[in-house]
């Protein structure tokens, strides 16, 4: 399963960096920070394992005046707004050094009377018992 989630998360770290190269993707650093902050809420066992690097730039736009808070400038009578954006420009991930993913994954134990040799033969019976544990579950919650 930790495999699993692993590489959607890894899918989706991609599709974020993939963005910044396109023509209309998202660049900005707030809004990218809130992009992974969706995936980190989306993969919440896995992300810890991970360190997420961000470089980005500062940018300068010029827009003429409309109403805002950034700093003001007149330029031949026109007055023109001056806003700073943060513009991610690269994303890097990879797994924590000496980090084992796998480490914390379950281990099934069942006990049985059964005697048989073949763990198969008992995986499958706990397989049938769980199916028809789950069926009752359904059938009795059913209005």
């Amino acid at each position: 399963m930790n495999e699993q989630f692993r590489q959607r998360f890894e899918e989706g770290m991609q599709k974020i960096a993939d963005s910044l190269n396109k023509k209309s993707g998202v660049k900005l650093l707030d809004k990218v920070h809130e992009r992974i902050g969706k995936l980190k809420q989306k993969f919440p066992s896995i992300h810890r394992y991970f360190d997420i690097e961000i470089k980005s730039t500062e940018s300068v736009q010029q827009k003429s005046k409309v109403k805002g808070k950034n700093k003001d400038i007149k330029l031949d009578n026109q007055v023109v707004e001056i806003s700073k954006m943060q513009i991610v420009t690269s994303i890097k991930w990879a797994v924590k050094p000496n980090v084992d993913i796998n480490a914390r994954s379950g281990v099934y134990f069942l006990r049985t009377t059964l005697e048989a040799d073949s763990e198969e033969l008992i995986w499958q019976c706990y397989n049938i018992i769980r199916e028809i544990e789950a069926t009752f579950r359904v059938l009795k919650n059913r209005p």
